[in-house]
Parts: structure tokens; C-alpha cells; sequence
């Protein structure tokens, strides 16, 4: 073999190698873009939603406590009741929508929420 053609065969080894790193490239970047955008999509909503979901929760949990030890008047945990209740639902409703969560999780889920309405509803009541 001649050097002309070892130089011929390692300029076109060497192009192989850029074309090949360049491909490569371009896929890990689109990998990472499709990684990148569900992250900050449907991941971002289940784990943000639930989340905000669960602090929505708990504050109107603390609001009834409040309110069962005398220390809020009805009208008042009516009110703050009624602003975390917006809250946690729209919170919840992301988490729901993302996709992410199972069915049957979300059946639990919607059934342990219809109980909570239903103790709030009769914590609150006017026939405390």
C-alpha cells in the first residue's frame, strides 16, 4: 500500500470518526431536549402539584383544628377554608393531569378527598 492511500484512508477514518461524534452529538441532544421538556412538563406537574397539594391540605386540616379549639371564628375558617380549598384543587388537578399517576391511585385519592369535604361539612356546620 502506498502512503498516498494510508493518507487517503486515515483522512476518510478521521471524517467517519467527526461524522459519526457529530451524530452522536445530535442525538444526545435531542435526548436531552426530550428528557429537559419532561422534566419540566408533566414531572414538574405531578411532583409540584402534589406537593402544593398536600401543604393545601394541611392548612385547612390546621384551619379545622383551629376552629374546633375555639381559637377561629366560623366565618373565618369558612373564608380560609374556602381559599386553600381553590388552592389544593387546581394544585391537584395538575398532579391528576400530568398523567403520571396511576388510576387506581387517583380513585383513592379522589375517594379520601370526598371524605374530607364531607368532615369539613360537618366541622363546619352551623349546629356546632
Amino acid at each position: 500500500m502506498s502512503i498516498k492511500i494510508k493518507i487517503y484512508l486515515g483522512i476518510m477514518l478521521f471524517v467517519f470518526i467527526v461524522l459519526g461524534n457529530a451524530i452522536l452529538g445530535m442525538l444526545s441532544i435531542n435526548k436531552l431536549n426530550s428528557e429537559i421538556t419532561f422534566i419540566t412538563g408533566n414531572a414538574w406537574d405531578a411532583a409540584d402539584g402534589s406537593m402544593e397539594g398536600t401543604i393545601g391540605i394541611q392548612s385547612q386540616i390546621i384551619t379545622l383544628d383551629a376552629f374546633i379549639n375555639n381559637e377561629l371564628s366560623l366565618a373565618d375558617a369558612r373564608k380560609k377554608i374556602a381559599e386553600t380549598n381553590t388552592f389544593t384543587l387546581e394544585a391537584l388537578g395538575r398532579m391528576k393531569a400530568s398523567g403520571l399517576i396511576e388510576k387506581q391511585s387517583i380513585t383513592t385519592l379522589d375517594s379520601y378527598l370526598a371524605k374530607l369535604e364531607t368532615l369539613k361539612g360537618k366541622i363546619l356546620s352551623d349546629n356546632k
